[in-house]
């Protein structure tokens, strides 16, 4: 059954403006369902986005660098959402950027450098020296904590060592003995 049958009407006497009045009702309706849909997309969004952020260390995010600022691409996948997600919602979008400035801050990510700056200064050299020192900076913690336990297990085996030195002295005694 079609609209002109159900309301009685013929074809020729029905205007544009009683269609859309017929069917306005049921596309307002679809309107504020999308509405309610995409709220809560934004909301699952931020979950991760929290999610991610909370799981992620220093020397991951100095791998996913990409033009002084972190990828895009690599969080909008490691999150499992779209990078367009990063750009409007802008509860995510204000976190982001205030993420790389606590990283820029603590030496992580690349100071940014002015608009407007002559590009005969050879920013690629610049960039990769300062993703060096990035690098490095991010490491030193561990490699710190290593060389403690390496001490430690240096001053275990000399300990070892100086107890059956003295026993490897009495065995070569007993050989020359013999």
């Amino acid at each position: 059954m079609d609209l002109f049958t159900f309301f009685d009407i013929s074809p020729a006497n029905v205007s544009v403006n009683l269609i859309y009045n017929i069917c306005r009702p049921n596309f307002n309706r679809k309107i504020k369902r999308e509405k309610t849909m995409s709220s809560v997309g934004k909301n699952q969004n931020i979950q991760k986005w929290n999610d991610w952020k909370g799981n992620m260390t220093d020397q991951q995010y100095v791998q996913m660098v990409h033009d002084n600022k972190l990828s895009r691409k690599v969080i909008a996948e490691a999150c499992g959402f779209s990078k367009s997600a990063l750009r409007q919602n802008p509860t995510i979008a204000k976190e982001l950027a205030e993420l790389e400035n606590d990283l820029r801050n603590r030496l992580i990510l690349p100071p940014l450098t002015p608009k407007g700056e002559d590009e005969s200064r050879t920013p690629k050299a610049i960039q990769k020296e300062s993703m060096k020192a990035a690098r490095e900076q991010s490491r030193v913690p561990e490699l710190e904590q290593r060389i403690l336990e390496l001490e430690a297990e240096n001053k275990a085996l000399k300990g070892k060592l100086g107890r059956f030195s003295e026993l490897s002295d009495v065995f070569m005694d007993m050989e020359e003995l013999r």
